[in-house]
């Protein structure tokens, strides 16, 4: 499989997590979504999100560059990373539908998330396929079949450079463009 079909496929299986969080918040808010909320709302703690805040850019940074890391790494399983890009599509589904209970429109919810989403999440379909690609060859070359692992790892310098530039431009916007839309 290509890498750009496997990125569309992560951006699916995003969407997916995404109609899953959003109804299991709808369905039963007190059952597996406000689970999802009180862990997201701890994550946030432990990164200390303060809005407009440099400490914050470098907090979000890590914490995503964190989540990248491990798709790279553990597309050896080959599925755990599509599985990562499915929990954060629950997470934003569940976290719109808080937003909605809260009296905030689902299409503000959104809004809030794409500023950053866009690089973020291309970011993370980038490590999710990349690590699923380096997973599938490693398998093939285990299994003794052909396949084009050493060029792939030879490309991974790039993929990391481009993930890391991403990640560190959703991070800022994060922080400092993406709270202004609540004050519109």
């Amino acid at each position: 499989m290509r890498m750009k079909s496997l990125v569309l496929l992560m951006f699916v299986i995003f969407l997916m997590g995404g109609m899953l969080g959003y109804l299991s918040a709808k369905v039963a808010p007190t059952g597996v979504a406000e689970g999802v909320m009180n862990t997201f709302g701890e994550k946030v703690k432990t990164i200390r999100f303060a809005p407009f805040s440099f400490w914050s850019v470098v907090l979000i940074f890590i914490n995503n560059l964190t989540v990248a890391l491990l798709m790279y790494i553990l597309g050896i399983t080959v599925v755990l990373p599509s599985l990562i890009v499915l929990l954060n599509g629950a997470v934003a589904g569940v976290v719109v539908a808080f937003a909605e209970n809260k009296g905030i429109s689902s299409a503000l919810a959104i809004l809030s998330m794409v500023p950053h989403g866009i690089f973020e999440l291309s970011a993370f379909f980038i490590s999710a396929s990349y690590g699923t690609m380096l997973g599938v060859m490693f398998w093939k070359r285990v299994l003794g079949k052909d396949g084009e692992l050493r060029s792939l790892v030879a490309k991974m310098p790039f993929y990391v450079a481009f993930t890391i530039a991403l990640l560190l431009l959703a991070a800022f916007i994060e922080a400092f463009i993406s709270p202004l839309i609540f004050t519109i």
